[in-house]
């Protein structure tokens, strides 16, 4: 499957978490309703462990903090750097506010360059953007902008270059004024933001704009509050009751719009609804926080969403809010096999090696000049793909033991081998079929993230072997060796392989078996029947490149089965039937194909409704 000028993809998470600074946190532990012996409240120092280790285990791709103090950081900043492979790209705090809090943003270093960053508050972008408020001098329209002039609450951003997509991502992460009492000051911070976001966007990068993804704590409860339906609408009327109307006048504060257009909410996308809560105490319970993301030159899409469930809401009491975790498109990674100096390299999937390595920036392009020669050595080699996954929704039971399930796979390119928790599961050599795994009960891991490896063999060598076994094979029918001995100077592909898989695809093996006094028909398609099921193009033509990839090029999918309490279905009886359409016999000496019916009938227990019956052929040259 040589590389294809298609839209880029792959995936990446974004995770913001609201951590609780200090100060509130030291009020909570003088509240009686918060430390009792039931609630095992801890040691600051200790909690600050708890906080990074729950974000190492989350491992992100971007990570963006609130309420991060001065007296955190930089510890935060030095465990995030050193252990996790991440880079602050940019952080700012309030040195002015009692706390001493702000925000921050991290990004793996491996994954995005960092091209600009911002860092403002909202109060400064009023005369900008809300200029006739800003004008106000007394009355209700004068107080309003005095008192959100007085607030300090941030907003940083950063355009992140994605190295495997090469497209740019805006993340930005803010929080809004805490205060229920205020939401139209919390309704003109987030149009203010949005404004700022959007202009910085459009200084920084190339038409059209960014995707841009926005995290943070906003303060504000789905799906009535105005703070919600302004970025996910676009748009606040006047009417609505937490618009400055009444009491300020249209002239001063008219509809707000945001004119590049409405964000979404990850896990409303995702969920159908926005999570039961983010912020969980004693007296209240809801939902504050919100991953939004909106589209621009690279489409977003939500893939998961991932926050600790009300059972373990309880890390809470350890670290702060529980955080919320968008996949926005699962990583895996990408090694040299056998190379212990080879850096992994983050891969795309479905995908294939050449263009991983390419994007890593650790081959050039493989079709510019004569960098398909220079490249020969990535077919040569092997590669090991990895990734961790969590078992599917609804995969374990009661006791946290995992349901019977398959693991799909439905293109692997090629001469592969799949490992799943250690077990191998699959050994492939056709490119052109899925291959399934079945996990029986208690194999895929429910307390934990599943590991599974897919190591890809050098088809080239695979070929090289397979064509080497069949001059073997068939020495007395060819005493000087199966021609041609070599590749004529023009061509430009692997010696010996494009053929030996060219007529593992068109040679009938009944020829090979009864016509070896025919070279021609052996020469008109190949000297070697290399069985090889693979892409015959990959191994070059004598006038393209020879770029013999390997890869999964294909989704993968976990699928679970409900029927965990029973052992398999036995099918009895079977029994086989065929009938030829071309006469009794098979004529060897005709091209013509053959076709036939093939009849099977097979009886079920009784007690067995069953949905789908998969029946695999398998057929024989007579060789065994």
């Amino acid at each position: 499957m040589p590389p294809q000028a298609s839209v880029p993809t792959s995936t990446f998470s974004f995770l913001t978490w609201n951590v609780l600074h200090s100060a509130h946190y030291q009020r909570l532990l003088a509240d009686p309703a918060f430390n009792n012996p039931k609630r095992r409240a801890i040691a600051p120092a200790a909690r600050l462990v708890n906080l990074t280790n729950h974000l190492l285990r989350l491992n992100a791709d971007i990570v963006a903090l609130q309420e991060l103090d001065i007296a955190t950081l930089p510890s935060v900043k030095s465990t995030l750097e050193s252990k996790g492979g991440y880079r602050m790209v940019t952080a700012m705090i309030n040195e002015a506010v009692q706390a001493k809090d702000g925000c921050a943003l991290f990004c793996k270093a491996d994954r995005f360059e960092p091209l600009a960053t911002t860092e403002f508050r909202m109060c400064h972008a009023l005369d900008r953007y809300l200029h006739p408020l800003a004008q106000s001098q007394g009355g209700l329209a004068g107080a309003l902008y005095r008192e959100t002039r007085e607030k300090l609450n941030l907003c940083l951003a950063a355009l992140l270059r994605d190295r495997l997509t090469g497209y740019d991502v805006l993340a930005a992460t803010t929080h809004l004024f805490w205060s229920p009492k205020f939401p139209d000051m919390k309704l003109l911070q987030a149009y203010l933001l949005s404004r700022q976001l959007e202009d910085f966007a459009g200084e920084l990068s190339s038409s059209p704009a960014p995707a841009v993804v926005l995290g943070g704590d906003f303060n504000s409860t789905p799906p009535d509050s105005a703070v919600y339906q302004l970025l996910t609408k676009a748009a606040v009327d006047v009417d609505h009751p937490e618009h400055p109307i009444p009491g300020v006048t249209e002239d001063a504060v008219g509809p707000l719009r945001l004119a590049s257009g409405s964000f979404v909410s990850s896990a409303k996308t995702l969920l159908g609804r926005e999570p039961e809560f983010t912020n969980y105490t004693p007296t209240w319970q809801g939902c504050l926080d919100y991953v939004f993301y909106k589209e621009g030159r690279g489409k977003l899409q939500s893939k998961s969403d991932r926050m600790a469930p009300p059972a373990v809401v309880a890390v809470a009491e350890d670290t702060g809010l529980p955080p919320l975790v968008a996949d926005l498109w699962a990583q895996w990674w990408l090694t040299q096999y056998g190379n212990a100096s080879f850096e992994p390299v983050r891969a795309v999937v479905p995908g294939q090696v050449h263009l991983d390595l390419w994007r890593a920036r650790v081959i050039p392009d493989p079709y510019y000049g004569y960098n398909d020669t220079a490249l020969r050595y990535v077919a040569e080699a092997d590669w090991l793909y990895s990734v961790e996954f969590p078992v599917p929704p609804g995969a374990c039971d009661g006791r946290n033991v995992s349901l019977p399930a398959s693991i799909v796979l439905e293109g692997l390119d090629t001469i592969a081998e799949v490992v799943v928790n250690g077990r191998r599961v699959v050994k492939a050599d056709n490119m052109y079929r899925a291959y399934s795994a079945p996990m029986g009960r208690g194999q895929l891991l429910c307390d934990r993230r599943n590991k599974m490896s897919i190591l890809l063999k050098s088809p080239v060598k695979a070929a090289r072997e397979r064509a080497k076994a069949y001059e073997m094979q068939h020495a007395v029918d060819w005493p000087k060796g199966v021609p041609p001995k070599s590749l004529p100077p023009a061509w430009n592909g692997f010696d010996k392989v494009q053929l030996s898989v060219q007529t593992a695809i068109a040679l009938d093996p009944f020829i090979v078996a009864h016509r070896p006094s025919h070279p021609s028909s052996l020469l008109s398609v190949g000297s070697q029947a290399g069985k090889i099921r693979k892409e015959p193009c990959s191994f070059g033509w004598d006038w393209g490149p020879a770029i013999a990839t390997s890869g999964i090029w294909k989704d993968i999918s976990v699928v679970t089965h409900e029927r965990d309490n029973r052992g398999p279905v036995i099918i009895e009886g079977i029994t086989w039937e065929t009938s030829s359409t071309n006469g009794d016999e098979l004529d060897q000496s005709s091209y013509e194909p053959w076709m036939a019916y093939l009849y099977m009938s097979f009886s079920l227990p009784a007690d067995t409704t069953i949905h789908r019956v998969n029946v695999e052929l398998l057929l024989s040259d007579g060789s065994g």
